[in-house]
């Protein structure tokens, strides 16, 4: 009896001891994988990782790729894409002590460089974006619009660039040190008041009128000046006319008295020539006008006293 438990109980170390030996090689091995898996990490593009042990943060900075680590260290990721954030019907004062609602669109990205600081600081991208760059827009925003004398001048071209630069300007100066880097302000789709709005509409029906009655009036003085201009050629046109038809009735005038003008120097010429000639030319030429009628059939003669021996009267000059 005694050998056989002597043996028993043998057999219950040897196997014991076994199991402790198995035990301490898993762990041993799980350690050394988990040693091994976390020696290394990798960090994807648009991204950044920052490592702590036990707590401290360290300061370098993992950018994209492979690396080999500290097993013991924790990473937290930092994305540091360019990213857009939209602060929606933000309230802001004018000088009339008006409230208006703007749409703010900030465009920015985390600086890589400043990571650690941030994690030791402020914590995660989302924190930090939730700690600075938000209450800073809200503040700039404000201390911007009070710069506006009134609340319609939101809706002036001029108005939202001069606001988006000084945004931008001040915005930069204070998130740089806080490793947010401000690339762009965009402010767009304002709310008025809506006693406001409706002031504005009533403005623009007024000036769209005014506008209106502008382009009447320059209608109706174009057609104006249209007809003066043609009561003017129609002028000019009838004195061209009237010119032409007096200068016609002067040359007609003209001809007639030169015409007559001749027919008088003729018969003055030929009184002067039979004053010259005397009887003798005259019963010549009543003879060849008796010879000229002879021929004809159809003339008829006349005679004044037909028992005279010269019954023509103008061959009877001697008398």
């Amino acid at each position: 009896m005694y050998k056989l438990d002597k043996n028993n109980k043998l057999n219950t170390e040897v196997d014991n001891s076994a199991v402790k030996k198995a035990v301490i090689y898993s762990i041993v091995s799980l350690v050394i994988l988990i040693i091994v898996f976390n020696s290394f990490t990798s960090v994807k593009a648009g991204h950044v990782k920052v490592a702590t042990i036990f707590g401290k943060v360290q300061p370098k900075v993992f950018y994209n790729g492979f690396h080999l680590v500290n097993p013991f260290e924790k990473f937290t990721t930092f994305d540091v894409r360019n990213k857009s954030l939209l602060f929606a019907g933000v309230p802001v004062p004018t000088q009339d002590q008006l409230t208006s609602e703007i749409d703010v669109r900030i465009q920015y990205r985390i600086n890589a460089a400043l990571t650690p600081k941030i994690l030791e600081n402020t914590g995660t991208a989302e924190q930090l974006v939730d700690v600075k760059l938000k209450s800073q827009v809200y503040s700039v925003l404000r201390d911007v619009a009070k710069t506006v004398p009134k609340a319609e001048d939101f809706f002036d071209s001029s108005t939202q660039n001069r606001m988006q630069d000084n945004m931008l300007i001040v915005l930069r100066d204070r998130l740089a040190k806080f490793g947010i880097e401000v690339q762009q302000v965009l402010l767009s789709n304002t709310k008025l008041p809506e006693y406001i709005i409706q002031a504005i509409k009533s403005k623009k029906v007024r000036e769209q009128q005014v506008q209106q009655e502008k382009a009447e009036l320059q209608r109706i003085e174009i057609a104006s000046q249209q007809k003066v201009a043609q009561a003017k050629a129609d002028a000019e046109a009838a004195a061209q006319t009237a010119r032409k038809t007096e200068i016609i009735a002067q040359a007609e005038a003209a001809k007639t008295k030169t015409l007559a003008d001749a027919e008088a120097y003729k018969i003055e010429k030929v009184e002067n020539a039979l004053s010259k000639a005397g009887k003798g030319y005259i019963q010549l030429q009543s003879l060849n006008t008796l010879a000229a009628m002879a021929k004809d059939p159809s003339s008829k003669f006349y005679f004044l006293d037909g028992k005279s021996s010269q019954p023509f009267p103008l061959l009877n000059l001697n008398k």
